[in-house]
């Protein structure tokens, strides 16, 4: 697993950098590795810092997580309810989700399963529970519209499954808006 800082180094080639970007000072803390992790989506962005996550960026589908959906902002910005106990945070095309004490929870576009929430709507712009993921969960990834999260070792994937992203064998069109056992 790398740290903070050394993500931070491939991407940006040099850690000392970070500082030229004022990450540290947009999010109102110093951004380490005791902090947590930091991604972009298409056009958003996310970050564990302090144990809170905070999200900024486009705003349409409710991916930052504020509960108020629909707006833009280039202020990091508190996402509802997740001020503690944040671990990990990933970010899809217009989705977002977190670890929070080893559950997982996933905010933003929806119409493709992509929260996990054993639902289907457009969007909802606070976190939801993923569907049966309250403990145990020690990483979790984002992509375009589909989710992954690791669950007592072993990989569970939701959303968007055209082209076999879930990884359990099955047809490889349709999506599952609930985690299923990745297989092999």
């Amino acid at each position: 697993t790398l740290e903070l800082a050394e993500l931070l180094d491939l991407a940006v080639g040099d850690v000392e950098g970070v500082e030229d970007l004022g990450l540290g000072h947009l999010l109102g803390a110093r951004l380490d590795h005791e902090d947590g992790l930091i991604g972009a989506g298409d056009d958003h962005a996310c970050a564990v810092v302090g144990g809170a996550a905070k999200c900024w960026g486009f705003n349409d589908a409710g991916q930052l997580g504020d509960g108020a959906a629909g707006h833009s902002t280039n202020v990091p910005t508190q996402v509802h309810g997740l001020t503690t106990g944040v671990t990990a945070i990933a970010t899809g095309t217009s989705h977002s989700c977190a670890v929070v004490a080893g559950a997982a929870k996933c905010w933003g576009q929806d119409d493709l399963g992509e929260l996990g929430d054993d639902t289907v709507r457009s969007a909802t712009d606070v976190p939801s529970q993923v569907h049966g993921l309250t403990s145990d969960v020690t990483a979790i990834s984002a992509g375009d519209h589909t989710s992954c999260a690791v669950v007592a070792g072993a990989a569970k994937c939701w959303g968007w499954n055209y082209d076999g992203q879930l990884g359990n064998a099955a047809e490889v069109v349709g999506y599952s808006d609930s985690p299923v056992q990745v297989t092999g």
